[in-house]
């Protein structure tokens, strides 16, 4: 029987092992040739990176931080929702099991979850949810906002009923809660315009509703001058974040919502715009984006986006309400932050399918993250890493991912940066090395034979 000599089994050796070597690095090319990479996902300049923290989630929309590494979401869970807290590891642990009402979002401050819900401002506790801000009159058209923190107080907005100030036909909560009208923040007088209109709330075809600005409907205006309501619609508020101290902020907005400061302490919000529809139709409406002036009101229902519409409500105004500093297209933009890669610009999402940055100074939009087809963005959030964290889903499930800037890494002061190696960087260099691996071994066996 013919024996190998220890060479030859040693160069048989070396070809199997460039032979598998080959085929593994064959297999890893055609994955990433063909298959969905990180990349694909979701796109960031070339200085910055995204990185995929949660995956396969159950459809989210909103989620936060506990500072301790740990993040907070909402999740689908058979027809209703439970907030749940997840580790980066991706054990979760169930902070409410069912929730009752729709959320409207979620925030961290000083060791506790804040839900919010139509009317009011909760937080959990122990497995149910405690009452800090109620009776938000947010039963119309708009609802009220998250919450943020800044300065030890809890800030947040509440938008109008109606579209511009008269109830109507196109509020389609008038049959069920006909008592709603939009509530003036401070007192004010009005020109009495009573609007005539079909009775809606009644089966007689020929009955006529007569309503008035800031009334009920089929309320006439029956005086000049209205009295103003802390809880007021159309407003930016504050609180403590126990609830207590509510106060007003700034008024006269549409539909505020996007509340974000920067490093100077400025406040900014994005405002709706009007549409043309009601009784009292606004055309050409635009989104506006205003620095937040204290105590002032903003132009509501008088002014849209810093322009004066006919047939004005209030008689006398509070002030001359501020310009904007820019406006938009009517929902081009839904959220908006200031942006913690650069206090000069502000991020805002388009359409669900990317991210935009808007310069505060030179007053243009650009793109920053885009997503593939399938994917939306349901909400955006800086952590406290000063890192962007978005979530986004594609019908089925919802992802958690990153964005973080390669040029200037930004790690706050007492808390862990993250490394972070992205599987496509990971399969490049796995590529590279097995590829100079069976090479050199093909190479240098060349020319032995096995035996």
């Amino acid at each position: 029987m013919r024996r190998l000599k220890f060479t030859n089994l040693k160069t048989a050796t070396s070809k199997s092992i460039a032979v598998v070597l080959l085929g593994l690095l064959n297999f890893l090319y055609i994955n990433l040739a063909f298959g969905e990479t990180e990349a694909d996902i979701l796109k960031v300049p070339s200085d910055f990176r995204a990185t995929k923290i949660l995956d396969k989630l159950p459809l989210s929309k909103y989620f936060t931080f506990d500072f301790e590494g740990n993040f907070i979401f909402n999740q689908a869970a058979g027809g209703t929702e439970r907030i749940v807290k997840v580790a980066p590891s991706g054990e979760p642990v169930v902070l409410v099991d069912r929730v009752s009402q729709p959320l409207l979002g979620l925030s961290f401050h000083q060791g506790k979850v804040y839900a919010i819900f139509r009317g009011r401002v909760d937080v959990v506790n122990q497995g149910s949810f405690s009452d800090l801000v109620t009776g938000l009159p947010a039963s119309g058209d708009y609802a009220n906002s998250s919450v943020i923190f800044h300065d030890g107080k809890m800030y947040f907005s509440v938008g109008t009923a109606t579209n511009s100030g008269l109830v109507g036909a196109d509020n389609g909560w008038l049959k069920g809660q006909p008592s709603v009208h939009d509530l003036p923040c401070k007192a004010v007088k009005i020109n009495q315009i009573n609007i005539e209109t079909d009775n809606f709330l009644t089966a007689r075809k020929d009955d006529k509703a007569s309503t008035g600005s800031f009334m009920p409907f089929n309320t006439p205006a029956y005086t000049e001058t209205l009295s103003g309501s802390l809880k007021c619609s159309g407003a930016i508020m504050r609180a403590n974040p126990d609830g207590s101290n509510l106060e007003l902020v700034a008024y006269g907005f549409h539909n505020p919502k996007g509340l974000s400061f920067d490093s100077k302490n400025n406040l900014y919000t994005l405002d709706s715009a009007m549409e043309d529809r009601g009784v009292r139709p606004v055309k050409d409406g635009r989104d506006s984006l205003f620095a937040v002036s204290g105590g002032t009101w903003h132009g509501w229902p008088d002014f849209n986006a810093g322009r004066e519409i006919d047939n004005p409500i209030i008689k006398e105004h509070p002030n001359t309400p501020p310009q904007p500093l820019a406006t938009f297209d009517p929902g081009q933009l839904s959220q908006f932050v200031i942006s913690d890669f650069d206090q000069d610009t502000g991020l805002a999402t388009v359409g669900g399918k990317k991210v935009s940055e808007f310069g505060l100074r030179s007053g243009k939009l650009k793109d920053f993250v885009t997503l593939a087809p399938d994917y939306r963005i349901d909400q955006i959030k800086f952590g406290p890493d000063n890192n962007l964290y978005a979530m986004v889903s594609n019908g089925k499930n919802s992802e958690l991912w990153k964005v973080e800037s390669t040029k200037h890494p930004i790690v706050k002061s007492g808390t862990r940066g993250t490394k972070n190696f992205p599987i496509a960087w990971s399969a490049s260099l796995t590529i590279t090395v097995l590829g100079f691996i069976a090479t050199y071994l093909v190479w240098k066996n060349r020319q032995q034979p096995i035996g």
